[in-house]
């Protein structure tokens, strides 16, 4: 869990010190660094989806697949996450915290930076690697960029996306740990829909970020399941 562990102190350094640019920063400067972060957020989540959707044949033609399976995964994924209240109890839990520690959007800047640090291939490959072979390349790789990232999130939603260091944590240490009995199951097209669908998730953290829509993104997070349940049918 090498990779792992660095990867969590790197989301945590970051957004500390983005927190701690943050009172620097001008309420207008604060603005137009979420809206640069909106824009991003949205090339990142349609740079993933189109990697996995668009494929070429032999002739060249470039065709989309999947569409069904990731209306079907955010739609259903949503109706589940409405059931079980996801953002309204994270909300429940952070109005607390907010309050002790006066922390503002917690469940927008957990939520947002957990989705981004904890959804798509590296995350995946990277702690299969380094839990099947003690290989944390691409974890380490990841660390520098979530760093970044973490940085910039820091300082445009506070000292909340240093919570998202955990999830990188139970998220990516899961995997590594139990990468022995994922390995014949976690196939590259299953992580491909996996990451589809996270990338999906992520898109719709732009459009929050732009102030576009109020999208409950955590009531999203079930539609993750979708596709590994769509993958065991077809399979």
């Amino acid at each position: 869990m090498t990779g792992t562990l660095i990867n969590a102190v790197a989301v945590a350094a970051g957004s500390l010190l983005g927190w701690f640019l943050k009172r620097w920063i001008g309420k207008d400067t604060e603005t137009a660094i979420m809206r640069a972060l909106g824009a991003v957020t949205l090339i990142i989540g349609l740079n993933g989806l189109l990697t996995v959707m668009l494929y070429t044949d032999a002739s060249g033609a470039i065709h989309s697949r999947y569409e069904l399976l990731l209306l079907g995964s955010l739609c259903m994924g949503l109706f589940v996450g409405d059931r079980l209240r996801i953002e309204e109890r994270i909300d429940h839990l952070a109005s607390g915290l907010e309050k002790k520690l006066a922390m503002e959007h917690f469940t927008e800047g957990f939520v947002a930076s957990t989705a981004i640090f904890c959804v798509g291939a590296m995350t995946i490959v990277g702690s299969m690697n380094d839990g099947l072979y003690g290989d944390s390349s691409m974890l380490l790789m990841k660390s520098g960029m979530d760093f970044i990232a973490s940085m910039i999130l820091g300082a445009s939603l506070g000292i909340s996306v240093m919570a998202s260091a955990v999830s990188v944590l139970i998220i990516q240490g899961g995997i590594a740990l139990a990468a022995p009995l994922l390995q014949t199951f976690l196939t590259a097209e299953l992580m491909s829909l996996i990451s589809m669908v996270g990338y999906g998730i992520v898109f719709m953290i732009g459009l929050n970020f732009l102030g576009v829509k109020n999208i409950k993104t955590a009531n999203l997070l079930p539609a993750l399941i979708v596709p590994i349940v769509y993958y065991l049918v077809i399979t």
